[in-house]
């Protein structure tokens, strides 16, 4: 199962890098509920890159441009497998984001802002911003698109030294991604590509 529960955070199927990951269960032998680290209900592939959504919809902060459609599409291909033949390289079972007991729960993050554990990608790996599916105000359909927070000119230098360096890093990324198979080729290149064309680094 690959759900994203922004909107419903009890509920206790599946979950995003958002509150609903504190109440989430534990994976069944035949139920996967994948935990993918930087992603929002919704984020900016199906929706603009910026604060106003189609002009109707205006967001206190630029909505998440996490990668959770790779992932989608890995879980659903891994579906199809496991449907088929009855099984799936790696099982079903995925890794859980790091959760702080507290009072009150919170999801872990590092020194970007970005979620520990769970599904990893090269966009929360080899960061260049904060992505979240925290941040917005709480009510209205913002809360369910999450945000993104780019990071600190000097930082993004600090990390990738060179344009070089950057989509280095993108490639061992993209390449631990697909052999978790969290990430297919397709979109692993897809990936690298984005990185080779972007001025990241330098």
């Amino acid at each position: 199962m690959f759900t994203t529960l922004a909107a419903v955070p009890t509920s206790g199927f599946a979950c995003d890098d958002t509150h609903s990951c504190l109440t989430v269960r534990p994976d069944a032998s035949t139920v996967s509920r994948p935990n993918d680290a930087g992603t929002a209900a919704m984020d900016t592939t199906y929706l603009p890159p910026q604060t106003s959504v189609f002009g109707v919809i205006q967001c206190a902060k630029p909505i998440n441009q996490g990668p959770q459609h790779y992932v989608l599409s890995a879980a659903v291909r891994r579906l199809n497998r496991w449907v088929r033949a009855g099984r799936v390289s790696g099982g079903p079972f995925s890794p859980r984001l790091e959760i702080a007991a507290g009072p009150p729960a919170t999801i872990v993050r590092d020194q970007f802002g970005n979620a520990l554990g769970g599904i990893r990608t090269p966009q929360v790996d080899v960061p260049i911003a904060t992505i979240s599916g925290q941040g917005q105000p709480p009510s209205g359909f913002c809360s369910l698109f999450g945000t993104t927070t780019p990071l600190a000119p000097a930082t993004i230098a600090s990390l990738y030294p060179t344009h070089d360096a950057y989509v280095k890093a993108i490639r061992t990324a993209a390449r631990k991604a697909v052999s978790a198979g969290f990430v297919i080729r397709i979109d692993a290149t897809a990936i690298k590509q984005a990185a080779a064309a972007s001025n990241v680094g330098g």
